[in-house]
């Protein structure tokens, strides 16, 4: 099983960074792979054209995306789970993740109903006392949920070899 990892994070002085090593660590250790795109080392244009805009906004299904957005869609459909990695700043993901979700998450492409998990390392800045008390436990958690990522549960089912959890079923 392969995952993708959005790693976004403008420092590699982080514990942004710290759970990606640590969850990637997690990924290997389960005998599992993973590809990432780093979108401040790839220089990532988080800019929505006004091309891209009328495409959405009048929903438009076509396939002429510039490059970029297709190199990415491809990291996307080549793997089995997504993970995004990255620190909130002023109660909001960075402008260049929230470019990738303008930009990539397109009409056609990726709307729809997903499994999904989130968790927050709080308190983390340099400036909290707790980042040293949390520090190693939070760094096991990344490296937990790395190693468990492709774990299946009762909910597990396969279609094509594509692997979905129920979150729901009706009667």
């Amino acid at each position: 099983m392969k995952v993708f990892i959005v790693y976004c994070h403008p420092s590699e002085d982080s514990f942004t960074a710290w759970v990606r090593d640590f969850f990637i660590k997690g990924i290997l250790d389960s005998v599992n792979e993973y590809a990432m795109s780093d979108l401040y080392k790839m220089n990532f244009s988080s800019d929505m054209t006004e091309e891209e805009y009328l495409r959405d906004s009048n929903y438009i299904n076509t396939v002429d995306f510039f490059q970029d957005v297709l190199e990415e869609q491809k990291k996307i459909n080549d793997c089995d789970g997504i993970v995004f990695i990255y620190p909130v700043f002023w109660t909001e993901a960075s402008s260049k993740l929230k470019g990738l979700f303008d930009r990539i998450w397109r009409y056609g492409f990726a709307y729809g109903t997903k499994e999904k998990d989130f968790i927050v390392f709080d308190g983390m800045t340099k400036a909290y006392k707790s980042r040293e008390q949390n520090w190693d436990a939070d760094l096991r958690k990344a490296y937990q949920k790395g190693k468990s990522f492709f774990e299946k549960t009762e909910n597990t089912f396969s279609v094509n070899d594509r692997y979905f959890i129920a979150v729901e079923n009706s009667d």
